[in-house]
Formats: C-alpha cells, structure tokens, sequence
C-alpha cells in the first residue's frame, strides 16, 4: 500500500497567492536618548549615595546592636545583684563608645543616672530605677521580678534612643 500523494498547497487554499508577512526587528529596551541616560546615571548615583549612607549607618551603630544583645543576655541572670553590676558595666561600655571616655569613665551614683537621662530626648530611668542603677552596685537591693524587668527594658530604650556620636 503506498502513501496519498503530498498535495502542493496546505491549509486554506483560498490564502495561497498570499505572501508572509515580514515582522520588524525587536525594538531595543535601552534608552537611545542623552536624556535618559542622564536620567539612568543620576538614578544610579543617587542609589550608590543612600546605600553608603545606610551602610555607614549601619556600621556606626553596631554597638548599639552589640549592647542589646549583651542586656538579652543579662536578662537571664539569676539574682539582683548581679542584675544590675551587669546592667550598669554594659551600659557603662556604651557610653564609652558613643562619647568621650573622660566625660563618662568617671560618673557613678546620681551623676551617672543623670547622664544616662540627659543623653536621651527623655528620661527613661524613673526615679526608682535611678536608684536601682547608682546604688544597687553597692548596697544589697533586692529587686522584684517586675522591678528587674522594667529596669532591663528601659536599659534597651536608652541603648536604643541614646543620642550619641561614636565617631566624634
């Protein structure tokens, strides 16, 4: 058995004087105009700005970043004592780095929880806190788990609210 024949036109045959249609060339996405290339390079220079900036941020606050995870670190400490030693080393070593060492190493008592108060827009050590953090290092205070708590947070709100330059 042998195969039809081929026939010569496929498909409509009612289309078969027609020609194909020749498609034009893929237009080009890339700006032709000196406009949008100032455009594209000013798009380009002003991303490369804000990314050094948040970049430069970024690397001048990792203190703070590291203080945070310092005081998560204290939170699990057991007793008070030794709550708020750490408490006040870890905010002691913030302060150093965020201003000058001669005007924070030597504050203690009521001059260091004044400081760390004024350093913020506003207070976020009340004023049993305050006596918490300048003579807890000394005197035997108990704290209460509410009490340790609140202290613990507002050392994370001034680490975080603090205005200081590190690179001043």
């Amino acid at each position: 058995m042998k195969a039809p024949p081929v026939p010569e036109v496929f498909g409509n045959y009612t289309l078969k004087d027609f020609s194909q249609i020749v498609l034009p060339h893929d237009i080009s996405w890339i700006p032709q105009t000196l406009g949008w290339k100032c455009l594209a390079a000013l798009l380009v220079a002003f991303i490369a700005y804000y990314s050094s900036r948040k970049l430069r941020k970024h690397y001048q606050n990792r203190y703070r970043r590291e203080g945070i995870a310092r005081l998560k670190a204290v939170r699990e400490s057991g007793d008070s004592q030794t709550l708020i030693s750490e408490l006040n080393q870890v905010l002691k070593l913030v302060a150093m780095v965020a201003y000058p060492r001669v005007a924070v190493a030597s504050l203690s008592g009521p001059a260091w929880t004044g400081f760390l108060n004024q350093q913020c827009g506003v207070a976020v050590f009340n004023a049993q806190q305050e006596i918490f953090l300048a003579r807890g290092s000394y005197q035997q205070i108990a704290l209460d788990r509410e009490s340790a708590r609140g202290l613990v947070q507002a050392s994370q709100a001034w680490v975080n609210n603090h205005h200081g330059n590190p690179d001043a």
